[in-house]
């Protein structure tokens, strides 16, 4: 299991994914998928999402200030999704809010679904606090650099698993004989 998928915010101006997560994953020859597409096939991508939530070894997620504003839903279901599929398949997910996101909330409603964003992620984080990491307020460069290090925390992690799969693997051959 390798790679990043690249959840969160795709209003029109959510452009994070192009102009920043991805080129900087590139370069360090870190597979990326993005699920914003402009020819959204809903036969074909939602299984596609799925198997990118379940199979990349960090789910990314930027939720900028329009979303919840706007009162998207989209964000809460999906975040919802990323730590539920991360405690399932040891993966880690890596969370960003849009800089002053708690200033620019005026509704009532709006209001609700950054408190509910933000409790779930503090007892996500109380609960199991490998699995995700947090970050408010902070720049693009800040959030790549917190999915770097999370990319790097699952390959060590692998790496240091790979001689207990080999003594499993052993011990399963020498059975099976």
């Amino acid at each position: 299991r390798s790679g990043v998928a690249l959840f969160g915010s795709t209003h029109a101006q959510a452009n994070w994914r192009e102009e920043s997560s991805a080129p900087m994953l590139a370069k360090d020859n870190i597979y990326s998928y993005n699920p914003r597409m402009n020819d959204w096939n809903p036969d074909l991508h939602p299984k596609a999402e799925a198997l990118a939530m379940s199979e990349m070894s960090v789910l990314a997620m930027r939720i900028e200030n329009k979303d919840i504003i706007d009162g998207s839903l989209g964000s809460m279901v999906e975040l919802g999704i990323a730590l539920l599929s991360a405690k399932l398949n040891g993966q880690r997910v890596v969370v960003s809010f849009e800089e002053n996101i708690e200033n620019t909330l005026k509704e009532s409603g709006a209001l609700a679904q950054y408190i509910s964003l933000e409790s779930a992620l503090e007892d996500a984080q109380r609960l199991y606090p490998d699995l995700v990491t947090v970050q408010r307020g902070g720049s693009l460069e800040e959030f790549n650099t917190a999915i770097k290090s999370a990319v790097e925390e699952q390959r060590d992690e692998q790496t240091a698993l790979k001689p207990e799969v080999k003594l499993l693997k052993d011990r399963k051959s020498t059975r099976l004989n």
